[in-house]
């Protein structure tokens, strides 16, 4: 996979001089509260010879806690805030500190070695009793008769109404008289003036769930499950009444989609109300090929693949129609994202005889000057007897105070001088389809170049392609696919914005979860796949092709 390049010079109806932008702002317009999970792997902190000059963080004050490295007065208020509603008031494991608001994983390395958790004294025993109202799942299993079933039927019966007496028991589902005699003298109603635990504030722990995650405890894992485990339960899918029978008019064809993925990193593909709602989508849609944007590292893509042809989710698992032969491919860095880099990236079904030919980042240069902040991906796909070439984009965004327009609007217009100069390369091939985030609605006049080499968006203005859990049906429209007179004639005519089934209980959203997976929404069109109106096949490799002044 190279870089493209080449001595095309512009057309003169096309300008695509490079505009003075304003000063980057800090404020994008991709705004996200979505942070990497944590992945913590550490012993057992509570020690009767803790470090010297250690921190005990079940008593550290607020002013004692903003000695820490990293630690300022918002996160050490929200440390003993968090503290307060643990059963006692206190941490049983030291990586639970990782779980507060604004700690994470990375954080929690830095002052790891300076805090502890002293041991309690021999005289201070542990009640037997467990409190119907505030007892965790972790304890409950370990009264004899209690399991994780029967924990998790307590806990449950808990959240609509309180326990206001141990007979109530025998209202709890799978408790009969014979359990209720063995276990109801391990219990009480008294709550002791302690406060139920709460889960991680999601803006700042977008927790993995995943089987990959590492705690020091089983304990840590149950306190995660006693909260997570009842959302997992009640994950649901929208209902499909007619699955997708790649056939339109008795014609073989596929459905090609773009997905602005919003940061997809390894991490976050490894959450698994992100994967389910991500793999559920292609799966439930008849998606054969996925074009992703914001993939924030090479291997996100992969565990998405991963769970397409091995998968651990129920919902996937039960899918009738999967292949299971999937694959991917994600581009060289495109550009940058948060202080990171970007990737594009592409994943299909191989089943559905498709085959990449060849694949390539495309360099735009004007003297030493990008054209384009985010390079194009261009991938040539061969899918039966049909031969067309991607072109994947993710434009300028456009800050919250209208910084950036400026550049936003000049890529836009530039999208025709790529063509141009993709044209030129790939002499004979006329189904090129543009497709991705463009952060413009195509009825902006700077797509007007576009329209004049005889290119259509299958998405109008007018249809929304955002989403957010305050507004389902979405207020912006960026996310297209466009296509020339070529590659209409094997349109079918369908195109569609997925907007059902891109929650899920376990993604955050802000300080709530039953997220969104992206701000963007899935959009797809439909191909034949029986006929080629062009003689060209791309057997070339797709590099030394630089767009700019020679």
């Amino acid at each position: 996979m190279g870089n493209l390049k080449s001595c095309c010079k512009a057309p003169k109806d096309i300008d695509y001089s490079f505009p003075k932008s304003p000063k980057r702002s800090p404020i994008k317009s991709h705004n996200r509260n979505l942070s990497a999970t944590f992945n913590v792997s550490i012993a057992s902190n509570v020690s009767d010879r803790p470090a010297p000059h250690c921190i005990d963080v079940n008593t550290a004050t607020e002013e004692q806690l903003m000695t820490l490295d990293g630690i300022d007065r918002t996160i050490a208020h929200f440390i003993v805030e968090y503290r307060k509603r643990l059963p006692g008031c206190k941490f049983q494991k030291i990586e639970d500190v990782a779980l507060v608001s604004g700690v994470g994983a990375d954080r929690f390395a830095s002052f790891r070695d300076e805090i502890c958790i002293k041991k309690p004294l021999e005289n201070s025993k542990k009640s037997t009793k467990h409190s119907l109202n505030t007892s965790i799942l972790s304890d409950l299993t370990t009264i004899p008769g209690v399991n994780e079933e029967i924990a998790g039927n307590i806990i449950n019966y808990r959240k609509t109404k309180r326990f206001m007496s141990i007979e109530d028991l025998l209202k709890v589902e799978g408790i009969d008289g014979n359990l209720f005699n063995k276990i109801s003298h391990h219990f009480t109603v008294k709550d002791e003036n302690l406060k139920p635990p709460i889960p991680p504030r999601p803006s700042e722990n977008y927790s993995n769930l995943s089987k990959d995650v590492q705690f020091g405890s089983n304990s840590s894992i149950n306190n995660l499950l006693e909260f997570f485990l009842p959302l997992i339960k009640e994950s649901k899918r929208p209902t499909i009444t007619n699955y997708y029978t790649f056939e339109n008019n008795n014609r073989p064809c596929i459905r090609i989609a773009t997905w602005n993925l919003a940061r997809l990193s390894t991490e976050k593909a490894c959450n698994p109300g992100v994967l389910e709602v991500v793999c559920m989508t292609i799966l439930e849609q008849g998606i054969s090929v996925l074009c992703v944007q914001e993939i924030a590292d090479k291997t996100a893509l992969e565990r998405i693949r991963d769970e397409l042809n091995r998968p651990s989710l129920s919902h996937v698992k039960k899918f009738q129609s999967n292949s299971r032969k999937w694959d991917c491919l994600t581009s060289k860095a495109s550009g940058r994202m948060y202080q990171s880099n970007e990737y594009l990236g592409v994943l299909y079904d191989t089943n559905m005889n498709i085959t990449i030919s060849a694949s390539s980042l495309v360099e735009f240069d004007d003297d030493g000057v990008k054209l384009f902040v985010r390079k194009p991906f261009v991938v040539s796909l061969q899918i039966n007897k049909l031969d067309v070439v991607l072109v994947i984009l993710h434009l300028k965004a456009v800050s919250h105070d209208g910084s950036g327009s400026n550049r936003n609007e000049a890529e836009a217009k530039r999208t025709a001088y790529l063509l141009h100069s993709l044209e030129n390369f790939l002499a004979g091939e006329k189904d090129l389809i543009l497709l991705g985030d463009f952060n413009l609605e195509s009825s902006a006049k700077q797509f007007d170049v576009l329209r004049r080499k005889g290119y259509t968006p299958l998405v109008n203005g007018n249809t929304f392609t955002n989403i957010s859990t305050k507004n389902i049906e979405g207020s912006r429209s960026y996310d297209n696919i466009w296509i020339g007179q070529q590659t209409k004639k094997i349109h079918t005519g369908s195109v569609f914005v997925v907007r059902s089934g891109l929650t899920n209980a376990l993604i955050p959203d802000v300080w709530s979860w039953g997220g969104v997976v992206s701000d963007h929404c899935p959009v797809y069109a439909e191909f034949y796949t029986d006929e080629d109106h062009d003689d060209t096949y791309i057997t070339m490799k797709l590099d030394g092709m630089q767009i700019g002044d020679s």
